[in-house]
């Protein structure tokens, strides 16, 4: 697979024409947000898009829920039909418990302040978007 570089140019592409763009290269399981791509633009508006996109895929997709961090800074899964549940910890048990999924059927959202220091297991072949 070829690198792609994505740039998100204020008032030129919103959220949505980005998350589509970068997510039609891939069976992709995680967006790394390093370099602050969706600065200005909260983790849940962010899970809202990613959640829309994968709804509108439906059978194609094993997507069911999003992972991101809340306002709170606690871990929240938003379902590809809109309920919100706070899981609150990254342990994979409690988040298989809270998701009722396994690590195939999450997207995760990594904002910035995220990147380094959570550990939530990832399906063995997943792909990944860095954003540097």
């Amino acid at each position: 697979m070829s690198s792609q570089v994505y740039t998100l140019i204020p008032g030129s592409q919103g959220t949505k024409e980005l998350v589509q763009q970068m997510l039609m290269h891939g069976d992709y399981r995680a967006i790394i947000d390093v370099g602050a791509l969706f600065k200005g633009v909260s983790n849940e508006e962010v899970a809202q898009v990613l959640a829309t996109h994968f709804r509108s895929l439906g059978a194609k997709s094993h997507v069911r829920k999003v992972l991101y961090f809340n306002g709170e800074d606690e871990l929240c899964a938003l379902s590809v039909d809109g309920r919100r549940d706070v899981i609150g910890t990254t342990h994979n048990e409690r988040i298989i418990e809270k998701t009722g999924c396994s690590p195939r059927e999450l997207f995760t959202y990594y904002d910035q302040r995220h990147t380094t220091g959570t550990d939530i297991r990832q399906d063995s072949t997943a792909l990944h978007i860095l954003k540097s």
